[in-house]
């Protein structure tokens, strides 16, 4: 009985201790060249999930004690770790990357470095122009930030799929207007579908497991005439980055479907005559934006990626 008030006793001393040993600590990041604060840095302590971004003046509060670690993280500087002194009001340096190393990327879809022909540092992605949807440091594997989604995804739950809201959505590593670009651009009203008048809905269903991988590509109701080979080859050409599903801290398959729909117009209007219905039951997934692929006699024109706009 001792004993064992001896342990509580000493638990709760370093419970308490630890806890009187943490503090509101308040910094400042700048650049290392020009001494000019850094705003918008994103700012952790390793090993927890408290995080924070600094101010227009490079400001920042967080709530740390001596023996935890800083991580600054901005796009086109280096990552910066540094352990939590013991006094306050201090001054971070963080160093701009050396700009004949890497080549920048920066337009309405996505920012970023290249060094070596490959991403380095954090990545911003836009599904639409101006509007941040994904941020990635490609030299820890870290996510920093994605968008909030709260519609239901297909999830695999110990054997059966479900309907539920996910902690953190399974998506692709990039930004999803680009990621329907590469299949748009692989994708053509097959001629033997053309010559054979075939219009209907091909469906593309995929899985992401939990290392991120798609795989599971099946094609449903598959209207022939080379039409469910061609979107299935178009789902294919989405490079095989893909973040997974979590609840709870702990990760799931997902399942999503991507419908193709192959529309032949004749004197201005759609020829529906021939269109098939799907047959088989689609399966519980996640839809994505549907794609449309027109015939025009020998003229075709391809829509898609514009659902993100």
């Amino acid at each position: 009985m001792l004993k064992y008030f001896a342990v509580t006793t000493m638990v709760l001393c370093l419970l308490t201790f630890n806890a009187l040993s943490q503090r509101v600590i308040t910094a400042k990041v700048i650049n290392s060249n020009t001494n000019q604060p850094v705003k918008n840095a994103d700012v952790s302590i390793e090993g927890s999930t408290a995080t924070t971004i600094t101010n227009p003046l490079g400001f920042f509060q967080l709530t740390a004690d001596t023996s935890d670690y800083f991580i600054i993280e901005k796009q086109g500087y280096e990552q910066t770790m540094l352990r939590v002194p013991a006094i306050d009001n201090f001054t971070i340096a963080i160093r701009e990357l050396d700009r004949k190393k890497y080549v920048e990327v920066n337009d309405e879809y996505e920012k970023g470095f290249l060094k070596d022909g490959y991403k380095a540092g954090i990545w911003e992605y836009y599904d639409k122009p101006g509007k941040l949807s994904l941020k990635i440091n490609y030299d820890t594997g870290a996510l920093l930030y994605m968008a909030e989604d709260t519609t239901e995804y297909a999830v695999e739950i110990d054997g059966i799929w479900t309907l539920k809201r996910v902690d953190i959505q399974p998506r692709y590593i990039g930004s999803m207007y680009r990621g329907y670009k590469f299949m748009t651009s692989k994708i053509r009203y097959p001629s033997k579908a053309r010559d054979h008048r075939t219009t209907g809905t091909v469906y593309i269903s995929f899985e992401i497991d939990t290392t991120g991988r798609a795989s599971e590509f099946r094609i449903i109701n598959d209207l022939g005439n080379e039409t469910g080979k061609m979107a299935l080859e178009a789902t294919l050409a989405i490079p095989n980055f893909w973040i997974p599903a979590r609840i709870d801290g702990k990760k799931y398959k997902s399942r999503f479907i991507v419908p193709f729909n192959y529309i032949m117009e004749e004197d201005g209007g759609a020829n529906n005559s021939a269109k098939n219905k799907y047959k088989e039951e689609l399966p519980l997934a996640k839809s994505m934006p549907k794609i449309d692929i027109k015939a025009y006699s020998v003229v075709r024109t391809i829509s898609g990626p514009g659902s993100f706009r």
